[in-house]
């Protein structure tokens, strides 16, 4: 990518700062938006391009406009930098799709921390007001965001009530609308919704911190009451979401159960119950995963444990396969840190393989939590995300 006059560099934490500045660079100045890159921890990049007043204009509209809406992590100037420089930064990997907005439709973006409150929030948002579910994804840092689109009117409405609902349900961490915003700032925007809209009767939601939290909460709730688990969901920053569907008093039951039973297993974020959720929300966030490829194994115990570090847990790995008959079935990374392995086999022996896994992890890390379940329903196995 060649370029003839400077490039702008701004970073920030959080998707709506970012959409924020975004939108104030492109209505400031004649720039372009050249490309986008997430490190983590909910830090976001984007890189602009223009002649060198320019850049400059835009750089100081940004800063202002995200000083209003959250965390500025810095800003730069280049001019006439290097093409080979350009060449090796990851934000040129990006690809920035076409998105298209009808004249006179703004879009409101709701974040929080943690995909329970944003689920609770995207609910009251698409009951409160006629609005469109552009789609949600995860920041990093814990950090997950939807959008919606609609009139101004609708959108100001929506966000409104999402974002007071979210509050009640977590933690909301910020929340933003813009009225015809400008074309770049679209790129922006989270995947459409994959999967199918359609009516039932109730939602449950219990995140976790870790792996092995969210499998015990979907093995709890499938147990307690007659519900399907479709799908466990990353949130970021080392939180999972279970998702569970059915009747609405069974699905009451299973999320009560499984929120009780998580203390001694993992740090419970969150849990709710959300009753005739709007299709445009089952879509986005209940669509059924695919069948893992896992074979069904009820006859065995599935065995897990998760450390914070990468070195620990292959010493784990290592220990429980060397003492015990066991099969290794997968890792699964889940974000600040944390990654769990899952092991299978006769119940005495993935026991004492955790046993032995769980002291080589504490000498050579950080152990999270060990956990057996020693009669896994073929459900849950379904929905396993390790690989």
């Amino acid at each position: 990518m060649a370029v003839t006059g400077s490039v702008g560099v701004f970073e920030c934490r959080g998707m709506t700062t970012l959409a924020a500045a975004l939108d104030a660079m492109g209505k400031a100045a004649s720039v372009r938006l050249s490309g986008r890159h997430g490190i983590g921890s909910g830090w976001l990049t984007i890189i602009i391009d223009g002649t060198t007043a320019d850049v400059q204009t835009a750089m100081a509209a940004a800063d202002v406009a995200a000083q209003r809406h959250g965390e500025i992590i810095t800003s730069l100037i280049l001019p006439r930098p290097e093409d080979a420089t350009l060449a090796s930064m990851p934000h040129t990997q990006t690809a920035l799709d076409d998105v298209e907005l009808s004249a006179g439709e703004a879009i409101g973006w709701l974040e929080t921390k943690g995909v329970v409150p944003l689920i609770v929030g995207v609910d009251r948002m698409l009951k409160a007001a006629d609005v469109i579910l552009l789609g949600w994804t995860f920041i990093g840092g814990a950090l997950v965001h939807a959008a919606v689109k609609g009139s101004v009117a609708d959108v100001e409405a929506a966000i409104a009530a999402g974002a007071e609902a979210a509050s009640s349900h977590g933690e909301l961490f910020s929340h933003l609308v813009i009225e015809q915003p400008e074309a770049d700032v679209l790129h922006l925007l989270p995947p459409t919704p994959a999967g199918q809209q359609q009516s039932l009767g109730a939602l449950g939601l219990v995140e976790t911190t870790g792996y092995i939290g969210a499998i015990h909460a979907a093995d709890q709730m499938v147990k307690e009451a007659a519900v399907d688990i479709v799908r466990l969901t990353i949130g970021s920053g080392g939180r999972v979401a279970t998702v569970a569907t059915g009747a609405l008093d069974n699905v009451k039951a299973a999320v009560s159960k499984a929120a009780e039973a998580m203390q001694p297993i993992a740090q419970n974020n969150g849990e709710a119950l959300i009753t005739n959720p709007d299709p445009q929300l089952v879509a986005a966030f209940a669509e059924v995963a695919p069948p893992a490829a896992h074979a069904a194994r009820p006859d065995q115990a599935l065995g897990l444990l998760e450390t914070r570090t990468t070195v620990g847990l292959v010493s784990a790995v290592d220990a429980m396969l060397k003492s015990s008959e066991v099969s290794y079935e997968g890792r699964y990374k889940v974000g600040y840190f944390l990654t769990a392995v899952v092991i299978r086999g006769e119940l005495g022996a993935v026991d004492n393989a955790l046993d032995v896994g769980a002291r080589a992890a504490q000498r050579h890390g950080e152990l999270l939590a060990r956990h057996v379940i020693a009669l896994p329903y073929a459900e849950l196995t379904d929905r396993l995300s390790h690989a």
